[in-house]
């Protein structure tokens, strides 16, 4: 993903000329562009943030777009998208901490420590819980 991030900013430098996109993904950007410059938002509340929107977006998109389109300016397109590819690099290199930064590892598991009951029951009437701890 960092590579397309990588690719994407360079070939917008390149070009310099705004892009259009659908409205639902500039949302989208403007929330991820919001919580990376977020330097309160700590590793788990920036994925909380982010996992939210990204949801929403698919939730907004999954049938069909809305049709309105926005063009975004260069700059801050290659801005967000540089600062995305830092954010993915940092994630690769913390990972490799898992492993003595020998090998990047491809699965972790998280034992929930911590949890919160979040009101919802599934179809057979267990509850629904948000993680917000883990070994």
């Amino acid at each position: 993903t960092w590579r397309v991030a990588d690719w994407l900013a360079t070939t917008i430098k390149r070009v310099d000329r705004p892009v259009v996109v659908p409205a639902e993904l500039d949302k989208l950007i403007n929330v991820e562009t919001s919580a990376l410059g977020d330097e309160s938002l700590d590793d788990m509340a920036y994925w909380e943030t982010t996992r939210k929107a990204l949801e929403k977006y698919r939730s907004e998109v999954k049938l069909f777009f809305s049709g309105e389109e926005v063009e975004l300016a260069p700059v801050p397109l290659v801005e967000f998208l540089d600062a995305a590819a830092a954010k993915l690099l940092a994630g690769i290199e913390k990972s490799k901490t898992f492993t003595e930064g020998t090998i990047m590892p491809s699965y972790f598991q998280h034992v929930v420590t911590d949890f919160e009951y979040t009101g919802f029951l599934n179809f057979v009437g267990q509850p629904f819980v948000k993680a917000t701890a883990f070994e």
